[in-house]
């Protein structure tokens, strides 16, 4: 790997001396690449990973990347029905466990897509209505209609398919749609948790998503959660609230990317970053979408990790072959680890 430039690393000096500080051995970083700069700080990887195996409470959140096809076609079923799998297997080992599922809104785009005009009345015993003129018309939505439309749509399309996929290894779920401004006041954020907590007593698997069929006014909230730290704007935050208020042990966020690159030019993952390397502020995400959603994420784990929540950023659109879930379970080099 190149050595950067020295100039690279000049703003991080500062934090990273003083991360180095509380270490026993000394680091130039002028003569390191970046990437070996976050596996020589903190505490050692391996350890840490290891030390995943005894989480008992596990949140897993699966973003809409993973949930759907990349070609609009619905539900990547393949990919679902392999994740259900190792969530099962988490179930039955023992383990609670909840799950954010994004994926409703691209499922809905393509039920909503793939209605088709009626076709002729099929043989009804009794005496037939006459057939009305059901050609469905294109009327002028709002893109936030659209969202509503294609999420209401999706859903239950979504839902089915889970209850069907975790039905299959003798798991039950249960569907809960939470409206983001409800977790910004205590009373309802509490009593979501004692929901959640019931169900899990019970053997089941809740299945959280946002309520994006039914449009909101912004809520004020009563200041029990800081803005400024973590806004609840989507799953990624609803994700990081739960899993604090759940006190998980762990947290996993799947999307497309195998985790937190060093730059957005330079996809080496992270294999571990902690308060003080977030704190120094080495990581660089880029302006576009992809960017900013990895910028949510980092902000949601980073809201978890500093409340005692371990948390892993993975890929969760890898081959059949492949267990993410399992495999971060059992401390495998897989993903960004955030950690205290």
């Amino acid at each position: 790997t190149p050595v950067p430039p020295p100039a690279m690393l000049t703003p991080f000096r500062p934090a990273l001396r003083a991360a180095l500080a509380r270490r026993s051995f000394s680091l130039d970083t002028t003569k390191q690449p970046v990437h070996r700069v976050f596996r020589m700080l903190g505490k050692d990887v391996e350890v840490k990973r290891g030390e995943l195996e005894r989480a008992k409470r596990i949140l897993v959140k699966v973003g809409g990347s993973v949930v759907a096809r990349s070609d609009g076609g619905g539900v990547a079923l393949a990919r679902l029905a392999n994740l259900v799998e190792q969530l099962a297997h988490l179930r039955q080992s023992g383990r609670e466990v909840v799950l954010v599922s994004s994926g409703a809104v691209p499922t809905g785009d393509y039920v909503v897509r793939s209605v088709a005009k009626p076709t002729a009345l099929p043989p009804i015993p009794s005496v037939p209505l006459a057939p009305l003129n059901t050609h469905l018309q294109d009327t002028q939505v709002t893109p936030d209609e659209e969202l509503r439309r294609a999420s209401a749509a999706g859903q239950s399309r979504l839902m089915s398919v889970y209850e069907f996929l975790f039905g299959v290894y003798d798991t039950t779920v249960a569907q809960l749609l939470i409206s983001v401004p409800d977790l910004e006041y205590t009373k309802p954020r509490k009593q979501t948790v004692r929901t959640l907590e019931a169900l899990m007593a019970q053997g089941i698997i809740p299945i959280v998503n946002e309520n994006d069929a039914i449009g909101v006014e912004p809520a004020d909230g009563d200041r029990s959660i800081d803005r400024d730290e973590l806004a609840i704007v989507d799953n990624d935050s609803i994700a990081a609230v739960l899993a604090t208020e759940l006190r998980c042990d762990l947290a996993i966020l799947l999307s497309e990317v195998d985790g937190v690159y060093e730059d957005p030019k330079n996809p080496t993952t992270i294999p571990m970053l902690n308060e003080e390397m977030l704190e120094a502020d080495l990581l660089k995400f880029g302006e576009k979408k992809d960017g900013v959603k990895m910028g949510s994420k980092v902000k949601a784990a980073a809201y978890m990790m500093k409340r005692g929540v371990n948390v892993v950023i993975a890929n969760g659109t890898v081959t059949r072959a492949a267990r993410t879930i399992l495999d971060v379970v059992k401390g495998k080099d897989c993903g960004t680890l955030f950690c205290k």
